[in-house]
């Protein structure tokens, strides 16, 4: 090649080069400062007093030519919730318990047998969280016989037991546990507060596999008082177990906790977690004119 033509070669593709390179980018405009938004009025779930509300309803009809024995009836669920300030300090509650529901007819909707003494006392351990609690409140149900046929409102009237933490938890640390196998667990701190904790012998739980390394607990006097109850090795490290709901041989609850290894279970300790201070009282529930669906 003719050594002219190798500068106006290498112009050209020069140029096109630049020809085909994308336009510069105009200069950036400077951001808008954005002020911070003020937070909002915390949700209705939290605040005012506590009460009990009905969020929904749901009626069953059923037929049959020869009813069952037991069962078979038309009923309605309430869906419920707690709602109100100091929500996350509740660490038990009980069932929805009415002595009144009656329709617009004057018919009943309570069951003619009543509540057995369990349902009465029975509560149960609140697991939700501070976040869930202000987005929902504490969601529960109750159910009642269905109202009349053309009934268009009902009035209802109960209470449910609610227990409150009145000051912080603290944790109550039991060294060997094995030790109390068919017995009462002793501890200075639970003997103050009155909590009855037993370890149940497993020949006394029948579904406990024989040489399986568990512990059956059993929760008795006082127990409202119990936020939770965990097992820790010596190190207070948690061991990361699900305790199994099991029957003893006389049908009674117990929680049973299997470890992986007769050491870990000779070794580790009962932690549990109890409310010094509780507020035990019932709420009263109160609704009238509601519609029924």
């Amino acid at each position: 090649m003719p050594r002219l033509l190798m500068p106006l070669i290498l112009f050209s593709a020069a140029l096109a080069v630049a020809q085909d390179a994308p336009p510069p980018a105009p200069p950036a405009e400077p951001a808008t400062a954005v002020a911070p938004t003020e937070p909002g009025p915390p949700p209705e779930t939290v605040t005012g007093p506590l009460r009990a509300e009905l969020t929904g309803m749901a009626e069953t009809r059923r037929w049959f030519r020869e009813p069952p024995k037991t069962g078979g009836e038309s009923e309605v669920m309430l869906q419920m919730r707690l709602s109100g300030d100091r929500l996350s300090d509740i660490a038990r509650a009980g069932r929805p318990l009415f002595d009144v529901a009656v329709d617009d007819t004057g018919h009943s909707m309570l069951r003619p047998e009543g509540y057995t003494d369990r349902e009465k006392t029975e509560t149960f351990r609140i697991r939700s969280t501070p976040e869930s609690l202000r987005e929902r409140g504490l969601t529960m149900s109750a159910r009642l016989l269905a109202a009349s046929r053309g009934a268009k409102t009902a009035t209802l009237r109960g209470s449910m037991r609610i227990i409150r933490a009145a000051g912080p938890s603290e944790d109550v640390v039991i060294e060997g546990p094995t030790a109390f196998r068919g017995k009462r667990v002793e501890h200075p701190r639970l003997a103050e507060m009155d909590i009855e904790i037993v370890i149940v012998a497993n020949e006394k739980v029948p579904t406990i596999p024989p040489g399986q390394f568990a512990l059956a607990v059993q929760m008795g006097k006082n127990m409202e008082r119990v936020k939770g109850l965990e097992f820790h090795d010596p190190w207070l490290a948690r061991l990361r177990m699900n305790p199994r709901n099991m029957q003893t041989s006389d049908g009674e609850a117990v929680a049973v906790y299997t470890f992986p290894d007769p050491a870990t279970l000779e070794n580790s300790l009962m932690v549990v977690e109890v409310w010094p201070q509780v507020e035990d009282f019932l709420l009263p529930i109160e609704m009238k004119d509601i519609p029924l669906p």
